[in-house]
């Protein structure tokens, strides 16, 4: 028992009580990626809006307006850099309702905005990509037993082919 409190010192429980809280705030900061808590709600709240705007489309149809949508912002931007911003309004006709939220928004509001929506894109495609995935996994299933190694009935590894199949035929 004495050997176990000599072991176990304060100076050991503070560093590691000092070493698990470095730990969780270099997870958190990862997380958010430096941004501040105003950051964070904002981009929460605009990511919600862009959920609720696109969210009765269908999925080709919302990839295609965010796309659109995207495009149409980095030639705004680049118009507004120009100076040239009437003249790309002419020529673009009817403003959607993303882009006039976007010009509504501050630069550095902007930049988030821009940001939310890029996610949002790279989120519905991989909702679109994700029935394939599950396809090529039963797939790789199949072709997994075909191996020698793998096809005797009686071993874990066939077993786990086996499941992992099922798992994902649901």
């Amino acid at each position: 028992m004495n050997e176990f409190r000599r072991l176990i010192n304060r100076k050991v429980v503070i560093g590691f009580i000092a070493l698990l809280i470095i730990n969780v705030s270099l997870y958190v900061y990862q997380q958010t990626k430096g941004a501040g808590i105003k950051e964070l709600r904002f981009e929460t709240a605009q990511r919600q809006w862009c959920v609720d705007y696109y969210g009765n489309y269908d999925i080709e149809v919302a990839i295609n307006a965010v796309d659109s949508d995207i495009k149409r912002i980095l030639s705004y931007r680049k118009a507004d850099k120009q100076g040239t911003v009437a003249e790309s309004e002419v020529q673009a006709g009817a403003e959607t309702e993303v882009l006039g939220k976007y010009k509504a928004l501050s630069e550095s509001e902007q930049l988030l905005f821009l940001t939310v929506l890029r996610d949002i894109e790279s989120q519905l495609e991989y909702i679109k990509k994700y029935p394939e995935d599950m396809k090529q996994i039963q797939t790789n299933a199949q072709q997994l037993m075909t191996f020698s190694i793998f096809s005797d009935k009686n071993s874990f590894t066939y077993n786990n082919i086996v499941k992992t199949g099922k798992d994902f035929e649901k």
